[in-house]
């Protein structure tokens, strides 16, 4: 800066109101003891803090009165501020009162001007505080500011004053300094207590949760420097944290508040409110809540027949990017200001030390220049860190919501995809999509600064380097603008692979899925081999890909890295080639390296920057692409309930949608309905269409015309049951308060208490995976008893008797589904291949090729002689007569024309017999569904009698089954226990002691008949067996060292040690190059100095070497190629090892997998599982790869400028190893916390994907049964538990402010 000469600077303003120059800058800067002058400290420094409190007041003010009164009880701090605010003002009021008596005698108008404007400011900072404590407000951002800059700014004025009375100076009146010296000691108590946030209001302490984040209650000086954090590291450090541990996730951070953004946007998107679209399937809601029905329009709907023309499902286009922007604009563009702020103090660190190397070689310069040069280094670096934590902590919060925001839409959208998109969606894409691209696009926030701030901060960088160099920076904008083509085709080169690695990542997840799915099958047949080798395969092309998606990220890092140093060899060659007057010196050679190194750095992050980019664009468009697949149409069901029917079906034509939207297969002309209160039958052959009528009520299936209508809440039991992994009660009781009366009822109803009484934790007992622990029949008992729990008033039944005995099936018709079940006065549709109950139906609807080709009562359909009376003969005709009267018996001698189907069953039987004896054969018996019995050895025995006897004349033997015997109702057929293996079966027993006389029950159940409850388990404890799946449990302490050397392994030892050497020879290099241009610059100007910039890696040594300019020139670009060569070889070794050591361990995981036994697959859900395939090797493919660079890069950086430090300056390591000592120790306590941290944060994702697998398998069923409930509130408590990211990012700034201070 050196002198200013002697300059004063004249307002007349301000010269008016002191009697005095404005500033005299001479007496300020060039003397040995500054004088910063009266009428500065009077005026400027005394008004600058008021006009701020006024201006911000206007804002802050009303924004205060609009809050609700929410009082803060008043605290040890409301008093101090209280008590020093009263202090303040009196000792104001006494410099005006005095101001105003010895105006005329020895004060200026700026002395009374700065007393009366102080005065009126404490009375609005007192108004502030009054008004503030009354609407909740804790720790005023405002007030802090203004103290902070009362207390600067009342330092010039403190350094004259004691100044003064050291000195004896009588100019300043003794009543002024001792009224500013109590102000100012008043102003550093009201500062230190705004540093403090104040006791929570009423409000505020019920809003608090048992474990609230400290940062709700950090102050303003907390939160920037992250101190609220400090309680949980020291917790990590003594003793390894736990889940429990973690504070709860700010309300604002949450999954569910990201998610409701992300709809917000998107609703406003298209024009409309809520969709309604949160939970479940959006309109799909409207059959299960009648306050929540759409109701249809029927006002237009007269003269136009019976069909009702609905309304279409949505077709504007979801925008990803505009979902982004609602979450991410406010909050990115405050972070790029505050990164802007960064940038431009860190461009004040060649400029100080130009001046510092100017007073250096200036010996005139008073010595205090040399200490404010050097404070203000520190405090630039400081403030630098500072505001560079403050953007990357708003950078990291939009991460996390996006994140957070992405994967609920995601499984949002999973359970709203039509039949064609969920062809086209498989579950190892949707899975890599919630995994891997939601977290690509949160992640991109994190480096997109550096895209955007590049270009300025290159060019500013430039514009310096024109002021010292001329116009030979020219040369250096040349070699920047040569590296634009090369980086456009490596662009697009990259973007195209990047694309094909991700479809074969999710073709790799798709069929790792399907293996654990079906693991049992695979080892059965010793299948698991040929199918490892198949997933191998194309894991063999993925990392094909992969290398060259990395040989072409080096060539792209090889050419940043590089480019900073062609730039200053074209630079400096140029400006000494241009003229012999050019002389290249200190000053301007190390100010010109600082500020190539400002602009190295946003170019070396370019390639992660732009491969960052890269990814997030694949990303972005799967995820476009996903979200805006075909979706069911919210408005295929609708509710009326001026209709008095309960279901209602006109002129249906509905479809199952093929490729390219194509129908593969129809329902038509279906009319259909069911009135409140009855149980309608569907039959037909195989292939008719039952199911899919079900799923057309449900409106699963694509509505080509017609309507449905659908008055009342459903429960829909599949064909196939789906249970969750949960305890039994919870699967029945599904989210529904849990009644104990209606408990009983249903369990005994659907015959579950014999089974429960067999479990060893009760009805505690846990499910399996897909209900791996459970036979089929019990599981669809369970499923069914889950519809009748559910007290739903409409339930669709999809053949729930398939999958048990026929005697187990009599009893659940009788007791739960028929005239007399616990479900009568419901309304009921039943898909049954199960003509036994027929006769007890109130109608019967008959479907053939996807039409309805009758429908009536059973009486009615048997004597019409039609399809359903052909139904009913092919299924005599498959039953020996003591089966037709065992399970039709007197209900057949009821119906009229059933003696005409009965002679055709006997003739058909004849013939047959004929033809068997002719061709000297023997009728095989058929062998209905019955149990072995005990005794038999597990052998059925057929019955051979054949005798014709009449159905009258017969009686029904029903004690065969007064008690049955287990086959669907013994046990659950696994069960984890210290005594049992987790596959092992349990024998079949029989149970008839406890089940005497229960299917003789037919009437409903009531109180009287509920007896004991010994199974239900009240009691908190768990109880043995009560566990199948164990919860995943994180390692504790530091990482075991067989862990790096199974990494190091399989990276190779070979390719580790070489690309260590390499990357250190590259930083030799560079360290050579900055010696070999001290020497240069030293021999030209300085004969003896020894300087140090702010990268640590330049210096002036004390010996002078003499060379040519060409030589130098020669000597400078060999170091260049060989940093840039080493370079190229050692990111080239790194890049390649850490892809060996991904397919290995992906192959060592992949192997071991599938040899492990089937306990492992009973008691680990397959999220866990695909999450290794899934999560965790894209870590090892994307993530470790650019850490490990990172690493060695930084390693060797570190370890290279310390030595050149120390070899030039040896006293250097008195501070330098003191500092590393305490920098190891930070780190230390650090890392226990954030490796833990970790390792939950990896724990915690495999019940979000355990339980995204669970849902996606039972969607029809969570759509249609029980909407919101996985959408909503389940999977948002899921992600719940990921959001201890929040908090491990948050130590992550802690440690980087702490050791950049």
């Amino acid at each position: 800066m050196g002198s200013l000469g002697a300059t004063t600077i004249h307002h007349d303003f301000f010269s008016s109101l002191c009697n005095e120059p404005f500033w005299n800058v001479s007496a300020a800067w060039n003397t040995e003891v500054p004088d910063f002058g009266r009428c500065l400290e009077r005026t400027v420094l005394v008004w600058a803090p008021c006009a701020l409190l006024w201006i911000t007041s206007l804002f802050y003010l009303p924004s205060l009165n609009r809050r609700p009164k929410d009082l803060v009880p008043w605290s040890a701090l409301s008093y101090t501020k209280v008590m020093v605010s009263v202090l303040m003002l009196v000792t104001v009021g006494v410099e005006v009162v005095w101001s105003w008596v010895e105006r005329r005698l020895v004060l200026v108008p700026a002395d009374y001007l700065a007393s009366v404007a102080l005065l009126l400011t404490q009375g609005l900072q007192v108004t502030l505080v009054v008004v503030g404590r009354k609407h909740g407000e804790r720790n005023s951002v405002v007030l802090f500011l203004f103290w902070l800059l009362m207390v600067m700014c009342g330092l010039p004025r403190l350094y004259t004053t004691i100044t003064y009375t050291v000195n004896g100076d009588p100019r300043v009146p003794a009543t002024l300094i001792a009224t500013f010296m109590v102000q100012y000691l008043c102003s550093v108590a009201m500062f230190v207590t705004n540093c403090i946030s104040d006791v929570p209001s009423q409000l505020q302490s019920l809003s608090l949760t048992r474990n609230s984040s400290p940062m709700l209650n950090a102050s303003l000086l907390s939160r920037l420097f992250f101190f609220w954090s400090a309680s949980l590291i020291q917790h990590g450090w003594r003793h390894p944290l736990t889940l429990q541990d973690l504070w709860d996730v700010i309300p604002g951070y949450t999954a569910t508040s990201a998610y409701h953004t992300w709809q917000g946007s998107l609703n406003r998107e298209r024009g409309g409110g809520d969709d309604g679209r949160e939970g479940g399937r959006g309109g799909s809601a409207s059959i299960h809540s009648e306050k929540t029905k759409p109701s249809v329009n029927t006002k237009n709907m007269k003269n136009k027949g019976n069909v009702a023309i609905t309304a279409s499902p949505r077709t504007s286009q979801v925008s990803v990017l505009s979902g982004v922007c609602a979450i991410a604009k406010w909050p990115f563009l405050v972070s790029l200001f505050l990164h802007i702020v960064a940038e431009t103090f860190n461009f004040l660190t060649p400029q100080l030390l130009s001046c510092l190397i100017g007073f250096i070689t200036n010996n005139t310069e008073p010595a205090w220049h040399g200490y404010v040069y050097a404070v203000a280094l520190l405090f630039t670096c400081e403030l630098t860190s500072l505001f560079k934590n403050m953007y990357f902590n708003i950078a990291l919060n939009i991460s996390i919501k996006l994140r957070s925001a992405l994967m609920t839409a995601v499984y949002s959208k999973a359970l709203r995809l039509s039949g064609s998109a969920r062809r086209e969606s498989t579950l190892g894409q949707i899975v890599n999509l919630m995994a891997v691209d939601a977290q690509t696009v949160g992640d991109t926030f994190l480096h997109i600064y550096a895209m955007i701030m590049a270009p300025l901060t290159i060019l500013v960088s430039l514009s310096f380097l024109w002021g010292r160099l001329g116009p030979s920076v020219l040369a250096g904008v040349v070699v920047l603008l040569l590296i634009i083509p090369i980086n456009s085709v490596l662009v697009n080169k990259s973007k195209k692979i990047q694309a094909k690695a991700m479809s074969f990542k999710d073709k790799r997840v798709k069929m790792a899925s399907e293996i654990v799915s079906g693991i049992k099958v695979l080892k059965l047949y010793a299948w698991e081999t040929s199918f490892a080798s198949m997933v191998e395969e194309v894991r063999d092309k993925e990392i094909s890909l992969l290398k060259k998606l990395a040989f072409l990220q080096i060539i792209n890092s090889f050419v940043f890295n590089f480019t900073p140093y062609m730039v200053a060899l074209a630079s400096f060659s140029t400006y000494l080639l241009v003229s012999e007057d050019n002389v290249l010196n200190a000053e301007k050679a190390f100010v010109s390296l600082a500020l190539l190194n400002l602009m190295r750095i946003p170019i070396i992050q370019m390639p992660t920057v732009i491969s960052q980019l890269i990814q997030a664009s694949v990303a972005v468009t799967r995820l476009q692409k996903y979200l805006n697949a075909s979706e069911l149409d919210p408005m295929a069901v609708c509710s009326e309930p001026s209709m008095p029917s309960a279901l209602k079906v006109i002129d249906g034509q509905f479809s199952w949608e093929g490729e390219n939207g194509e129908a593969s297969w129809s329902l038509k002309h279906v009319e259909l309905e069911v009135q409140v209160g009855q149980l309608v039958a569907v039959v037909g052959p195989v292939g008719a269409g039952k199911s899919s009528l079900l799923s057309a009520m449900l409106g699963e299936m694509k509505k080509n015309a017609g309507r449905v209508v659908v008055n009342g809440t459903v429960a829909y039991v599949s064909q196939q049951a789906w249970l969750q992994n949960a305890s039994l009660r919870d699967n029945i009781i599904w989210g529904q308060p849990f009644e104990l009366k209606r408990y009983r009822q249903v369990v005994k109803a659907c015959g579950l208490q014999p089974d429960i009484d067999m479990l060893p934790a009760g009805d505690l007992t846990e499910i399996g995976e897909k209900g791996i622990n459970v036979s089929g029949g019990q599981k669809q008992r369970v499923a069914l008893a889950r519809a009748v729990y559910s007290d739903a008033s409409i339930i669709l039944l999809d053949d729930p008797l398939s999958a048990v005995d026929s005697h187990v099936g009599r009893h659940i018709f009788n007791c739960v589904i028929g005239p007399q079940g616990v479900l009568k006065g419901k309304t009921r549709v039943l898909v049954t291949h199960t003509l036994t109950f027929l006769p007890q139906v109130d109608s019967v609807l008959v479907l053939k090729e996807g039409q309805v080709v009758e429908k009536g009562t059973y009486t009615q359909l048997v004597a019409s002689g039609g399809e359903f009376a052909q139904f009913i003969l092919q299924y005599l005709g498959s039953m020996d007569e003591d089966e037709i009267e065992e399970e039709l018996g007197e209900q057949l001698e009821e119906v009229s024309g059933m003696e005409h189907l009965l002679h055709q069953v006997s003739l058909r039987r004849s013939f047959g017999n004929i033809a068997r004896e002719n061709e000297g054969g023997r009728r095989p018996h058929t062998v209905s569904e019955t149990d072995a019995s005990p005794g038999s050895n597990g052998i059925p025995t057929t019955n051979t009698h054949h005798s014709q006897t009449t159905l009258s004349t017969r009686s029904r033997n029903q004690s065969n089954h007064s008690n049955y015997t287990a086959t669907e109702t013994n046990s659950f057929s696994t069960f984890v226990s210290n005594e049992v293996a987790p596959t092992q079966l349990y024998d079949k027993v029989s149970i008839a002691d406890s089940t005497t006389s229960t299917l003789s029950r037919v009437t409903a159940i009531g109180e009287a008949d509920l007896g004991a409850y010994d199974s239900l388990n009240l009691n908190s404890s768990i109880a043995k067996g009560q566990i199948l799946v164990e919860e995943e449990t994180a390692e504790t302490g530091k990482i075991s060292r067989h862990v790096y050397l199974i990494y190091g392994r399989a990276m190779g030892l070979l390719f580790v040690v070489m690309s260590f050497i390499f990357v250190a020879l590259s930083q030799a290099c560079n360290a050579g190059s900055n010696v070999w241009l001290s020497q240069w610059s030293s021999g030209s100007r300085i004969s003896s100095a020894t300087i140090s910039n702010a990268t640590d890696v330049s210096n002036i040594t004390n010996n002078n070497v003499n060379f040519s300019r060409d030589i130098f020139l020669a000597g400078y670009g060999m170091f260049g190629i060989g940093q840039a060569f080493c370079l190229f070889m050692g990111l080239l070794m790194v890049m390649f090892s850490v892809l060996r050591a991904a397919n290995v361990l992906h192959h060592n995981l992949l192997r071991n997998i599938i040899c492990l036994p089937m306990s492992f697959f009973d008691t680990n859900p397959s999220g866990r599982i695909i999450n290794r395939f899934s999560k965790e090797i894209n870590v090892l493919d994307y993530i470790l790869p650019l850490t490990l660079r990172a690493f060695v890069s930084i390693i060797s950086t570190v370890v290279m400028t310390m030595v050149v430090i120390i070899a030039a300056t040896p006293i250097a390591s008195v501070f330098i190893l003191p500092i590393m000592c305490l920098y190891c120790f930070i780190q230390h306590v650090f890392v226990a916390t954030s490796r833990q941290l970790k390792r939950i944060e990896s724990v915690t994702k495999s019940p979000i994907f355990s339980h995204f697998s669970e849902s996606i398998q039972g969607s029809r069923l969570v759509d249609s049964s029980h909407p919101g409930r996985y959408s909503g509130t389940s999977v948002h408590e899921r992600f719940r538990t990921q959001t201890n990211q929040f908090t491990t990012k948050k130590l992550a700034k802690f440690l980087h402010l702490v050791t950049n201070t």
